[in-house]
């Protein structure tokens, strides 16, 4: 038998979860690889799958969602997949590492928040002797899983973040789509998280309330730093390779980079990412941040985030990209700012750059206000930047100028500098009020 479906009468249970990890478990019991979840559930005759309660997953399991929807149920604070050791004991051992565990979606396959719980990050911070930890409203949740995939899969109205990792390596994130907009907060769509190495992102779509893609190296405090440890294994994020995106973010940033408290992040490859517009973006790419409110020790030094290269972005986002914080060996190439993109590149006043190179820029944004937004304290001394084409634009430098060469104006020369802050507004609030 070369895999079992969840629609075999002898896996029924009182629940659709309950049926669906009856066949997990056989199929693991029987040295089975694959369990099938087809579009029909047989158990209730219908098209729907209800998750009352995470589907847990055990080592060398592939889960084939053949046409399936799979939806939460009301008021449930749970997963709908994660691993068998997340957030356990063993889970935080080098020893409780799960290997080869692989989620496949084909023929239009569901994953589906359904309707809010309540919880937010306020009463689970406010109130953690009622609330559980945010990690329990992931769609799917990985924790110390190596050679692992996600792909083909649609994540629709996700109750918080849809997907998180945490010391995984080894794994392919592909063909994902998210339908999720900002009337709920923080819907990030990919959240790569601390220890994680060596992942390829590919070929992601849709639409997403907060981040589409973070890569954030921060640190967990009370109930989620207690859930989220491996003993003996790096904090650090590296080796990530993210391609083809096409997607947008409500007031938020297509790829997020960032990092804390001594961890680092290096070795990033982005290549391909599309602003579809659907919403305004904050950023196309965001490195680092301007403040320091995720760190709960320390902010980024020098040293910590380093080796990164982005190549063929288009985003119509309010800035094409940010960049904060000691930055190291940062290689941009072919970047398109356009339509309701106002500046191509802010540099916040935390930055410092060395060995950062950038060519290939184009400002077209219909409103542009300035093609370099560059704020008291930024160090640029190390930053060659050339090959800048320009259309209509208020200013070439807002704050301070600075060295760049090869500039190519489309349209009249503009000013060369103007004073002050651009006074953008918040997008991400303005998604949220509405």
């Amino acid at each position: 038998m070369s895999f079992v479906s969840a629609n075999d009468p002898r896996f029924f249970g009182a629940t659709d979860s309950e049926t669906i990890q009856n066949a997990i478990d056989f199929a693991k019991e029987q040295g089975i690889e694959t369990v099938l979840i087809p579009r029909e559930n047989e158990r209730t005759k219908s098209e729907l799958w209800v998750i009352d309660s995470a589907v847990l997953l055990p080592d060398h399991i592939t889960v084939e969602l053949d046409g399936a929807h799979l939806r939460l149920a009301d008021g449930v604070r749970d997963n709908i997949f994660r691993n068998q050791n997340c957030a356990t004991e063993k889970g935080a051992t080098l020893d409780g590492e799960q290997c080869e565990i692989h989620l496949v979606g084909k023929n239009g396959a569901v994953l589906d928040g359904g309707t809010p719980n309540g919880m937010s990050e306020t009463l689970c911070r406010e109130h953690p002797d009622e609330y559980p930890s945010m990690k329990v409203n992931l769609l799917v949740w990985f924790c110390n899983v190596r050679d692992f995939s996600v792909e083909g899969i649609s994540f629709i109205e996700s109750r918080w973040w849809a997907t998180c990792f945490h010391y995984c390596r080894h794994g392919l994130l592909s063909d994902l789509d998210f339908h999720m907009d900002a009337t709920l907060p923080n819907r990030d769509g990919i959240d790569i998280r601390v220890g994680c190495e060596e992942i390829v992102i590919q070929n992601i779509t849709g639409l997403t309330g907060d981040d589409t893609i973070a890569l954030t190296a921060l640190s967990d405090a009370g109930l989620d730093g207690r859930l989220v440890r491996v003993e003996g294994k790096h904090n650090d994020i590296q080796n990530i390779t993210i391609q083809n995106v096409r997607a947008a973010s409500c007031g938020c940033a297509l790829v997020r980079l960032l990092n804390a408290d001594g961890y680092v992040m290096k070795h990033i490859r982005i290549d391909g990412v599309e602003d579809t517009g659907e919403a305004i973006s904050a950023a196309g790419i965001r490195f680092g941040e301007e403040n320091a409110r995720y760190a709960k020790v320390r902010p980024r030094i020098a040293g910590e985030f380093s080796d990164i290269t982005v190549r063929n972005l288009t985003t119509s986002a309010q800035y094409a990209m940010i960049f904060a914080e000691p930055t190291e060996r940062v290689t941009v190439e072919h970047v398109r700012a356009e339509k309701t993109c106002a500046i191509l590149a802010r540099f916040c006043p935390n930055f410092t750059g060395n060995e950062i190179r950038m060519t290939g820029l184009t400002m077209m944004g219909e409103d542009a206000n300035c093609v370099f937004y560059v704020k008291d304290g930024a160090d640029l001394s190390d930053c060659k930047i050339d090959g800048v084409t320009v259309g209509k634009v208020v200013s070439l430098f807002r704050g301070n100028k600075i060295p760049v060469s090869g500039f190519h104006f489309l349209d009249e020369v503009p000013d060369e500098l103007a004073f002050g802050s651009p006074g953008l507004p918040s997008i991400y609030t303005y998604y949220l009020k509405n």
